[in-house]
């Protein structure tokens, strides 16, 4: 075996040059993925907002068709309850907003 030599480590903040970091002066270019993409540009606007309650709720019915098996009280009660809760989420939310 063969000693190797020790050599003094440096850190990253010392040998960067300038001050800031190594930021440059041009913003990033931020890349995310085309969903996210998507997904945000559907946010910003009032249509794409409704369009996507609208995709939530067609979602969670079908979800809730499928668990409850043609069994139409255990659809309404599912429903009901999930209604509930989304309910009481957006008064905490409110209440909480203000405070």
């Amino acid at each position: 075996m063969t000693a190797s030599k020790s050599r003094p480590t440096q850190s990253r903040a010392k040998t960067r040059s300038g001050t800031g970091g190594g930021k440059t002066g041009r913003p990033r270019k931020r890349s995310g993925s085309l969903g996210r993409n998507l997904l945000d540009l559907l946010r910003l606007s009032w249509l794409g907002r409704v369009l996507l309650v609208a995709l939530v709720i067609a979602a969670v019915i079908g979800l809730n068709i499928l668990v409850s098996g043609n069994q139409y009280d255990r659809f309404f009660i599912l429903t009901g309850i999930e209604l509930v809760v989304t309910a009481c989420a957006f008064w905490l939310r409110l209440v909480l907003r203000r405070s």
